[in-house]
């Protein structure tokens, strides 16, 4: 299977540079020595990828000085073990899948170590930051992380670093529906098998060998990776204790007080400018998607 490689333009490539030069690179000389407690001041988003996690992000990014770090995990397709373009070199070095699994008690130094460089916001790869306002980045002091291939990780992440994030999760129809028509996931209409290729913990994926080698459509073949990433969060004990869980549908039928109940969870006051804007927002998604 071929791996999902970008291919940027001469332009492009002097543009990368100099924004590295400009803005990235000086800030991540200034987080050499941030205390490991900045990490608690982060926000985290963990889902799936088609789950809403762009609109949420779009409202978070409302709070003042703000910056998004988006998908720092994604590493190419679904279905190989190893990718040849990532967007942190050492999510390619460590051999992640595209969902990797950490299991909650497993002693991964290398992967601690990366993590802990990540949340303190000290890897300065472009691919972290070409979501948001490069102009802004000095001035950050709360950054969003949204990771949409993290969820089998999250028990380990949060019993190592602290954190309380936000997962969030929407109907497996309307996320399958959405990523069938998403051209990252075309390949899956090739070929649909579910196939588990050699990684580290894949044994999270071949305990379920018994269903998986029975998927023979690509909708059934989302809906697995759909269903092995959220039935671990939905059943782990620290559900809404350790993480706040929110649904994409309970957000879009009760708006107000699901926003409510997020930013009390992130303790930050609700945007009051802004709620107007978001449902207007979440109704462009729904029609585009539909």
């Amino acid at each position: 299977m071929k791996e999902t490689l970008i291919h940027y333009s001469i332009t492009d490539k002097i543009r990368i540079r100099y924004q590295l030069w400009r803005y990235i690179n000086p800030f991540i000389r200034k987080r050499i020595n941030v205390p490991d407690k900045t990490i608690k001041d982060n926000i985290y988003l963990f889902t799936l990828p088609r789950s809403g996690s762009t609109w949420l992000a779009e409202l978070l990014l409302n709070i003042q000085d703000s910056f998004l770090i988006d998908e720092p995990l994604w590493s190419g397709n679904i279905g190989s073990s190893r990718a040849t373009y990532a967007r942190c070199d050492e999510v390619k070095k460590l051999g992640f899948y595209f969902i990797q699994p950490i299991p909650q008690k497993a002693d991964w130094p290398e992967a601690e170590e990366f993590f802990s460089k990540l949340l303190k916001v000290q890897v300065g790869k472009y691919g972290l930051f070409m979501e948001g306002d490069l102009h802004q980045l000095l001035n950050t002091e709360t950054f969003i992380f949204k990771f949409c291939y993290g969820n089998l990780l999250l028990p380990w992440l949060i019993d190592k670093f602290q954190i309380k994030p936000i997962f969030l999760i929407r109907h497996p129809c309307a996320v399958v529906h959405s990523q069938m028509n998403m051209p990252h996931f075309n390949y899956i209409l090739k070929q649909p098998e579910f196939i588990v290729p050699d990684f580290r913990f894949s044994d999270c994926y071949k305990k379920y060998d018994h269903i998986l080698k029975t998927i023979k459509y690509p909708e059934e073949n989302l809906a697995a990776h759909w269903a092995i990433s959220n039935h671990y969060l939905v059943t782990h004990p620290y559900n809404n204790d350790k993480w706040l869980t929110v649904a994409y549908e309970n957000v879009y039928a009760n708006f107000d007080e699901e926003i409510e109940r997020i930013f009390n969870w992130i303790h930050k006051p609700v945007p009051v400018d802004k709620p107007e804007h978001f449902q207007c927002r979440m109704l462009e998604i729904k029609l585009n998607e539909s």
